[in-house]
């Protein structure tokens, strides 16, 4: 099973559905800073798909400072921005020149990470070939984590072609993280929906790697984060829509319903600008051939107007025509939207005749590059689980959204299952070979599996066959075992056990125990937040209300200073970040990439300044985020000892630091 060279056409497709970079040659230059009326006015970039009067700027008014700590922003048409800028203080020339010699730096910089993101692509796919090749021909040698898991996937059982996509999915998710953090951080081991829900109403949900798209009444379909957890015998969906979370229960036949209507803050499309396209047509092209030519050679020219004696010599001009067509171009207009809060009716949703959802329709073309035809069962629509989860004596579970892999060191199988709410407790059951594996979920996360031995019936790689199939001889290992801790990683060797007479061991499989204690790094403690800070305005939100928490490992400047970003002496850490962003200085992403580095969680507070964040492993963490008094930005970057379960901070004036 080798890469097809139709992926590059896929990520081509993708490369060209999010440009990046700035526009060469506008008209209203980025980054540069006028003086209107009194107050800074910073054109922040412009629609570099429509250059129309009417296409939208984005522009900064550094002068007018928001409670978060940041400028506001407005959106202007270009056609205005061309009759007020005139009359505005102009930037000088050192000014300009700096901004445009800025902007060509950018786009230097990006014209490279596109080239570099294309040789990497290639890169990926040469090592996925060699991966694959060295599994095949059983080369033996240290195996890097990506290898690793290319091997349990394939002996698994799990389709190659679904194993290679997975594979290629990572070198995805590395590119989508470089432009978009916050949607590329895996998400915690535990239960999820999968597929699409649709009503006779207008509702519609489709469910896809941890993201719940909600579309209802005239907005377009959006993705919100959700969670999902099992009260008596229901699954109960909470997705964190505006200006409430969507709460939905999954009834016994599998349908999701919920109280109605209900108010969703989301967005219409509003019209579009720009765009153009230009029929084809044919070209006439001439081509003049010169030759010289002796008198013999001229001599089967005789006659030809176009032959000329030039002294001893004869010259020869034919002048030839061809016609082509060239075929018209179109440019795709921008899709403008508007903010709407849209009034729903009750919502009682269905999978039937739903369909399926976009996300997976693009992961099954992904995997359909490198299929031969099986690409293995269809995910069921409902509930799922995601994740890896591991005992002490290295037994371990990885759930996928079509199967789960049961594992006991190297031995590895994947089996169907299915998530039981209406059980007590709720349980995930596994159909495995021998007999069903029941994992009963624990209050804090953890699956129970119960007591006694397994016997895994694993696979190791030995070749390929005449087509290019590989072969397999049995590799069957028994573990203890063992409560199932998310996020925990199987020990190296398992722990021993009875030896069973059936299984095939490899020499040192049972050579160690696994350490005293448990895993470590269990994700079980829980931090709620709450602000003290009092609202602006009586009634009002509050004062940190939508504003974001992150849990970081380190303080604020150690993590700067880990990512390479130099605060400057006498300047407040977060300052310094200020200061970076708002002038467009390339030390804003790294300063925003040295933060995520170091973040384990974050959460968006609600209309009354709280907010629960994930659970994370147990110990110190410093929470972080921003806010505004009076004129003043405050930071917090607060120093806590998270044990294990429930954690609370208050957020005040007397634990946060003014910035300016």
């Amino acid at each position: 099973m080798r890469p097809n060279p139709r992926v590059k056409i896929l990520f081509a497709i993708l490369l060209v559905l999010c440009p990046i970079g700035v526009a060469a040659a506008q008209d209203i230059e980025p980054g540069m800073q006028y003086v209107c009326n009194g107050e800074r006015v910073l054109i922040d970039s412009c629609n570099i798909r429509d250059t129309s009067d009417a296409s939208k700027c984005m522009v900064g008014h550094p002068d007018t400072i928001l409670p978060n700590g940041l400028m506001k922003y407005t959106y202007e048409t270009r056609g205005d921005l061309k009759k007020l800028l005139p009359t505005c203080k102009q930037p000088s020339p050192e000014e300009v020149a700096k901004v445009k010699a800025f902007n060509k730096k950018i786009q230097d910089t990006q014209d490279g990470e596109q080239k570099k993101a294309e040789a990497d692509l290639d890169a990926q796919e040469a090592r996925a070939k060699a991966q694959m090749d060295a599994l095949a021909h059983g080369q033996a040698h240290a195996q890097t984590p990506e290898e690793k898991a290319l091997n349990r996937c394939v002996t698994s059982g799990r389709p190659p072609a679904k194993c290679m996509g997975n594979s290629l999915m990572g070198w995805f998710n590395s590119a989508v993280a470089m432009a978009a953090p916050e949607l590329a951080k895996p998400l915690p081991p535990g239960p999820e929906l999968a597929g699409a829900y649709a009503s006779n109403t207008s509702w519609r949900l489709e469910f896809d790697d941890g993201f719940a798209g909600v579309q209802c009444g005239r907005l377009v379909l959006e993705q919100h984060r959700y969670s999902v957890v099992f009260t008596g015998s229901h699954a109960v969906l909470t997705i964190e829509t505006g200006p409430k979370p969507l709460v939905l229960t999954m009834r016994a036949d599998g349908e999701l319903a919920g109280s109605g209507p209900v108010r969703i803050d989301g967005h219409v499309i509003a019209g579009s600008s720009g765009g153009s396209s230009t029929p084809g047509h044919w070209e006439t092209h001439e081509s003049t051939n010169y030759q010289t030519l002796t008198p013999m050679e001229a001599q089967q020219y005789a006659g030809d107007s176009d032959l000329k004696q030039n002294g001893q010599y004869y010259t020869l001009n034919k002048t030839t025509s061809s016609t082509s067509y060239v075929p018209g171009t179109t440019t795709a207009p921008t899709v403008n939207y508007a903010p709407l809060t849209e009034s729903c009716p009750q919502p009682i949703l269905s999978s039937k005749n739903a369909g399926t959802t976009k996300e997976g329709m693009a992961k099954n073309m992904l995997t359909a590059l490198f299929s031969d035809g099986d690409t293995g069962a269809p995910v069921p629509t409902g509930l799922r689980m995601r994740g890896l989860y591991a005992a002490p004596s290295g037994f371990n579970v990885e759930f996928f959204p079509e199967s789960a892999i049961v594992a006991c060191g190297d031995a590895a199988r994947a089996y169907p299952y299915t998530v039981q709410p209406g059980t007590s407790p709720p349980s995930v059951r596994i159909e495995s070979q021998d007999k069903a594996l029941v994992l009963g979920m624990k209050a804090n996360g953890e699956l129970d599996p119960g007591s006694g031995e397994f016997l895994v019936h694993g696979r190791k790689i030995m070749g390929q066959n005449d087509n290019g199939d590989f072969t397999f001889a049995p590799l069957e290992l028994t573990c203890n075992l063992g409560v199932l801790a998310p996020g925990a990683q199987p020990a190296a060797t398992p722990a021993p056990t009875a030896v069973n007479t059936a299984s095939i061991r490899p020499a040192g499989s049972a050579a160690a125990a696994a350490p005293a204690g448990g895993s470590a790094g269990v994700a079980n403690a829980v931090l709620s937040i709450a602000s003290a800070m009092q609202p602006a305005q009586s009634g009002g939100p509050n004062l940190l209300a939508g504003h974001t928490m992150v849990l970081l490992r380190v303080p604020l400047e150690v993590a700067l200073l880990k990512g390479g970003f130099q605060v400057p002496g006498g300047v407040p850490p977060f300052k310094a970040v200020l200061n970076a962003c708002s002038a467009h200085s390339p030390d804003c992403q790294k300063a925003v990439a040295a933060m995520n580095a170091e973040t384990a969680t974050g959460i968006k507070l609600d209309a009354t300044g709280k907010a629960t964040m994930q659970a994370v492993a147990p110990g110190t963490y410093y929470v972080m985020g921003s806010g505004g008094l009076g004129g003043h930005v405050l930071l917090w970057d607060v120093k806590i000892d998270l044990k294990p379960g429930a954690n609370a901070i208050s957020l005040d004036q007397q634990n946060s630091t003014p910035q300016n």
